[in-house]
């Protein structure tokens, strides 16, 4: 078989780590990419929607504010999930989600984090799901994700 390079190093982050790759919830970019691949692969196959949320954190968090805002939703993650960090963004990849369970989803994530971190941190949290005919295949999601990641994205 052909390996690429993110394959291997995925391999060799799971023979270091002793850790199966499902149960590591906060990934790299890369890693985190080819994950929305694969979901949309999986969506399109077997008709489960998932949902790219990106939560954008305040522009300037206190002390300490990041890490207990990772900590709460690291904590409340389902096996499932995956969580990728980028600057004052986080990208979450929730599979089988349905679009009609995603503004409780969305609401019990701010609850979580906002008493977690003891006040409000995040400002936005636009939200992508798949399938939709806004985003009909792959490559629509990835660009929602690369928008949403870059730090000049005003939602």
């Amino acid at each position: 078989a052909d390996w690429s390079v993110e394959d291997l190093r995925d391999v060799l982050e799971v023979a270091i780590q002793g850790a199966p790759p499902e149960a590591v919830r906060v990934v790299e970019g890369r890693y985190l990419r080819k994950r929305v691949r694969e979901q949309c692969a999986y969506a399109e196959r077997y008709g489960e929607p998932f949902a790219l949320v990106v939560l954008k954190l305040a522009v300037e968090p206190a002390e300490g504010d990041y890490t207990r805002c990772l900590d709460a939703l690291v904590e409340r993650l389902r096996r499932s999930d995956m969580m990728a960090i980028y600057k004052r963004r986080l990208a979450l990849l929730l599979p089988r989600v349905h679009p009609t369970g995603v503004p409780a989803l969305l609401a019990r994530v701010r609850e979580a984090v906002d008493t977690t971190v003891g006040r409000s941190v995040i400002e936005s949290a636009p939200v992508a799901l798949f399938p939709d005919p806004q985003y009909p295949e792959t490559q629509s999601m990835l660009d929602w994700l690369e928008d949403r990641l870059r730090p000049d994205d005003p939602s």
